[in-house]
């Protein structure tokens, strides 16, 4: 199995769109309820794809670096 981070926080985020938006669309009123934690859970999205796509690249820098080596430990191996 092949580790995507990007794409789960990708797939959070949506998920988590969706939700928003559906609940606005049901009751417009609660779009303003908890406005600022939406926002802040927003940020914290975005700066998880940073860190993924930091990840993944760390990843792909390893891949050329040591190849598919055995005794790399599991984490430094896609």
């Amino acid at each position: 199995m092949t580790k995507k981070p990007l794409i789960g926080v990708i797939a959070g985020l949506a998920l988590y769109a969706i939700l928003v938006i559906t609940s606005a669309l049901l009751d417009p009123s609660s779009f303003l309820m908890g406005l600022l934690f939406k926002v802040v859970i927003i940020i914290a999205f975005v700066k998880a794809i940073g860190y993924a796509k930091e990840v993944e690249a760390l990843r792909k820098e390893m891949r050329t670096l040591y190849g598919n080596q055995d005794g790399l430990p599991i984490d430094l191996i896609s």
